[in-house]
């Protein structure tokens, strides 16, 4: 590979990871399930900022079928799921999740939503899945239900890993087939192998 190619595709990526901040960057309202950015970008950024799907969830990092009523009650469980994952105080999850919904919806669209925070304590990135028995009202960009909620968690000092994070994430949702899957499988360790067993194959 000469220095010229070497240079263009580290342009590529350095685009292509503005292009996706511009998607995930806490900076903004909302998480974009990133329609409006290429295939070709989120490829180059997973390049990029390798991350395993199998490091952010765990098998123990995923509810089946959780049964909640309504946004704050959805937050309120996945918090205090969160604190058993991280050793974490659960009011202080549940705040931060509060305050970033403040900030608007992360009710990203197609029955999917993707609270997170930073939490100043973490030792490292955490990620919490949970399909709802019932979807509920979400304040969702497009209106709709969510049945879909993966929580992310990062500590206050992540800045490209929380971002590469978020991408990874966001890509593999935005994926109907991958969504409808998850909707259809049976039960926690069936969840937890679609979602990393996916993410590789996006990754790929």
């Amino acid at each position: 590979m000469t220095a010229s190619s070497t240079a263009a595709g580290l342009t590529e990526v350095a685009e292509a990871s503005q292009q996706t901040q511009l998607v995930v960057s806490d900076s903004f309202q909302r998480v974009d399930l990133a329609e409006n950015v290429p295939d070709e970008a989120m490829s180059l950024l997973d390049s990029a900022l390798d991350m395993e799907m199998s490091d952010l969830i765990g098998p123990g990092s995923v509810v089946a079928n959780l049964r909640v009523t309504s946004k704050k009650h959805a937050l309120r469980e996945l918090a205090k799921r969160a604190a058993e994952l991280t050793t974490q105080p659960k009011r202080a999850i549940f705040k931060v999740l509060i305050e970033r919904e403040r900030l608007g919806t992360t009710g990203v669209g197609n029955g999917i939503a993707i609270p997170h925070g930073k939490l100043p304590d973490l030792d490292r990135l955490y990620a919490l899945f949970a399909r709802l028995e019932t979807p509920i009202d979400f304040d969702a960009i497009d209106q709709q239900p969510v049945d879909l909620i993966c929580v992310m968690l990062a500590p206050e000092t992540a800045g490209a890993d929380h971002l590469k994070a978020l991408a990874r994430v966001s890509r593999l949702l935005r994926d109907r087939t991958v969504c409808e899957k998850l909707r259809g499988a049976d039960g926690a360790e069936a969840i937890h192998a679609l979602l990393t067993e996916s993410a590789a194959s996006h990754a790929a």
